[in-house]
């Protein structure tokens, strides 16, 4: 009996070897689709898919991505997905140990199905939920895509990273649950692969944090020209694929899959990770080093220009579509200026100063060279913009009102130029931040947003772009502007029309602006003064 059990036992080992063919195979199938159906349904998966789903609505609703930028839009894509990455581990991991917790493992080996079948009928699960996951960040970007006031351009390697973060979660779940018999096991593994994506967005300049499942930009750094981006995206989703198939393998051959074929694989993805992985270390081309450098000095060589209404506006080629809400900025400020004419000749060039999170202090600003390069470029005092627009942050929000308040101040002296930093007191403050607000509705809820952030001092600055100070106007003016927001526009606008030339002077005080527009003066701070004005 006994040599009739290790003959059996022989038997069942080389039938383990030989079945991953196609007659093995063939059985495996069914088995996924069914295993499929229950992950999909698993609660897991059905959370993490609405959590998914509720953070695009939020941003919907909310106007967070109202003016995308295309190719970081993409990239956004990919946070979501871990959600969905980690509720399909959970999932995949108690479906592999679904013999241990429902103590059936002895019944499981009688079964005709080999335990490197059922192994692969779970990694093959996983393919349903990311189709899912792709279906819903391709959608989330046709959407954007489709909009009106989207810039650059979509990124699909950085797309698909997201849909290949949850195969490799699924296949890692399934590596997890054959290794480690243990139901605790999963969740730790879980928490791990979590310490390290939440040290990798800590140190968002790191080469390292490539090899985890996503790679986090620095938020301070604003939106780039696609061209000055040094994202490996094609080489992560390769990455990720080549560490899915290398999970998948050495799963099947713990559960006992045998053959050369079986064993070449998995040393051929073994390689194909390190090297993948090895090919994400690579420095900064020193082509785009120095396109950053150019781009950051001297924009102009790079921009395109356009002209809307006597006005110019010239911009990075991925951002020259943004030129459209600047104009409505433009048009809504020169409406409310006594022949607005006045304005012709007036040029807005875009800038980046931040480009890899670097210095934002004063002395730092290239103020005179962005002079030279208008004056190069024949534009002399050109106005400045940057790159980020809208009202879904308080970054967007301080850009948006920022460069309003800006082409607001410039216009009010005929397009003199005053140079680019300037402080703005009394009666012209209230002009110079009414102007802006009353613009467009964006403009009305980033003054707002603006006031709001700025807990304490007698001046509020604005900022175009980021890191460098553009407009310093005193806080009681910007708050009486706040206040005639509130009232309509066009009974307002007819009270500055008629009282243009006393709150433009710059030596006319905050009081005498408050008797010509009708409202109460806001009181005088602890601090004192206007702004230090």
């Amino acid at each position: 009996m006994s040599q009739l059990r290790e003959e059996a036992v022989s038997s069942s080992d080389e039938a383990a070897g030989q079945t991953f063919g196609l007659a093995g195979w063939r059985v495996v199938f069914p088995l996924a689709v069914v295993e499929s159906r229950r992950l999909l349904l698993h609660p897991a998966v059905l959370i993490t898919l609405a959590a998914y789903a509720a953070l695009w609505i939020y941003s919907t609703v909310s106007g967070a991505d109202r003016f995308p930028v295309l190719h970081d839009e993409s990239r956004y894509t990919q946070a979501p997905a871990l959600l969905v990455a980690a509720g399909t581990f959970l999932a995949v991991n108690l479906a592999v140990l679904r013999p241990v917790r429902d103590s059936m493992a002895d019944l499981y080996e009688v079964v005709v199905l080999d335990a490197w079948q059922r192994i692969a009928a779970h990694a093959l699960s996983v393919l349903p939920v990311a189709g899912v996951t792709l279906v819903a960040a391709a959608l989330r970007m046709g959407r954007a895509a489709a909009g009106p006031d989207s810039v650059g351009s979509v990124v699909t390697a950085e797309v698909l990273t997201g849909p290949a973060v949850v195969l490799a979660a699924g296949a890692l779940a399934v590596l997890t649950g054959t290794a480690l018999r243990s139901t605790a096991a999963g969740p730790l593994v879980l928490m791990g692969l979590g310490v390290l994506t939440v040290a990798a967005a800590l140190a968002p300049t790191s080469s390292w944090r490539w090899l985890t499942l996503i790679a986090i930009e620095h938020e301070s750094v604003p939106p780039l020209p696609r061209d000055l981006l040094d994202r490996p995206a094609e080489v992560h989703v390769l990455y990720l694929l080549c560490l899915t198939v290398l999970a998948a393998l050495a799963a099947l051959l713990l559960a006992g899959l045998r053959g050369r074929l079986v064993a070449m694989g998995a040393v051929l993805a073994l390689f194909a990770v390190v090297g993948a992985g090895a090919a994400q270390f690579q420095p900064v081309a020193e082509s785009t080093v120095e396109a950053r450098n150019r781009a950051r000095m001297a924009p102009a060589q790079a921009q395109r220009c356009t002209e809307v209404n006597n006005v110019t506006y010239c911009a990075f080629p991925d951002f020259i579509d943004r030129h459209r809400q600047w104009a409505e900025v433009v048009e809504g400020i020169l409406h409310r200026i006594p022949g607005g004419e006045q304005a012709d000749g007036l040029t807005v060039r875009q800038h980046i100063w931040g480009i890899d999170g670097g210095d934002s202090r004063v002395d730092a600003e290239p103020l005179q060279g962005w002079a030279e390069d208008d004056r190069v470029a024949e534009t002399p005092g050109a106005i400045m913009v940057g790159t980020r627009w809208g009202i879904g942050n308080e970054a967007d929000s301080l850009a948006t009102i920022g460069f309003a308040a800006a082409f607001a101040n410039r216009t009010i002296d005929a397009g003199k130029d005053r140079g680019q930093v300037a402080q703005v007191c009394g009666a012209r403050a209230v002009l110079v931040t009414w102007l802006a607000a009353q613009a467009t509705p964006e403009t009305r809820q980033a003054l707002r947003d603006r006031l709001t952030t700025v807990v304490s001092g007698t001046a509020v600055s604005f900022r175009p772009v980021d890191g460098v100070h553009a407009l310093s106007v005193d806080r009681r003016g910007a708050s009486a502007a706040l206040t005639l927001l509130e009232r309509p526009a066009d009974e307002v606008g007819a009270r500055v029309s008629d009282s243009w030339g006393e709150l433009a002077d710059p030596s006319t005080p905050l009081d005498r602006a408050a008797e010509l527009l009708d409202f109460p003066a806001p009181p005088v701070t602890s601090a004192g003064g206007e702004g230090g004005c």
